[in-house]
């Protein structure tokens, strides 16, 4: 009876030790799962910060159109999106307080405007600041040409749900986004926009004069 009994003991604790790392097993899974889980939202969440295309759902701009934003500059001319007309049109989403190398992105912004007829690419800044003041100075010691909507409700950014800015966004005649990048710091980055836009005009221009 005895040596049936301490068999049964050992037959027993042998399951309980089975169960137990088991569970233990199982739990590890989870754990791991759930890590997992963590660190590709992680890498999705740094990569949406590095890549101001994608929307906070992990999904592109590219391909969606562009708030149809009715604004004014400081003179109070009023601008509408969808009756701008151009092969392509470049829009610029900034804050005063934006960084100030950030900010002196406004040279490429200036030379893509001089360099391209306004019916090939039109140039528009939207500034989401709140201080009318600050802007005109803005304007006046960079001595900016192209226009500058005022944006002080931060219309366009909550429409358009924006992270960052600056932003610039490329869109075609229909005004469709073709492109979103944030700050170009490099003059290499620069020059390669300026000649994909030199590519992108005389491609579309061409195939509107067939």
């Amino acid at each position: 009876m005895r040596g049936k009994r301490r068999e049964n003991i050992a037959i027993i604790g042998s399951l309980g030790l089975s169960i137990l790392l088991a569970i233990v097993a199982i739990h590890f899974m989870s754990v791991n799962r759930s890590s997992l889980s963590f660190l590709n939202d992680q890498s999705k969440y740094l990569q949406m910060l590095r890549d101001p295309s994608l929307k906070a759902d992990g999904t592109s701009y590219v391909g969606t159109p562009f708030f149809n934003f009715q604004l004014a500059d400081l003179n109070g001319v009023s601008y509408q999106l969808s009756y701008i007309r151009a092969l392509f049109k470049m829009i610029i989403v900034f804050d005063l307080h934006d960084c100030n190398s950030c900010l002196n992105e406004y040279r490429l912004w200036e030379t893509v405007y001089g360099r391209y007829p306004k019916d090939k690419i039109a140039v528009i800044g939207i500034c989401v600041s709140r201080e009318e003041g600050e802007l005109a100075r803005f304007i006046e010691a960079r001595q900016i040409v192209f226009p500058i909507l005022w944006d002080p409700e931060k219309t366009v950014k909550a429409r358009m749900r924006l992270r960052q800015t600056p932003i610039r966004v490329l869109l075609d005649q229909n005004d469709t986004i073709l492109e979103m990048e944030g700050t170009l710091t490099t003059t290499e980055h620069q020059q390669y926009v300026l000649s994909m836009l030199d590519s992108m005009v005389k491609s579309a221009s061409e195939t509107f004069n067939k």
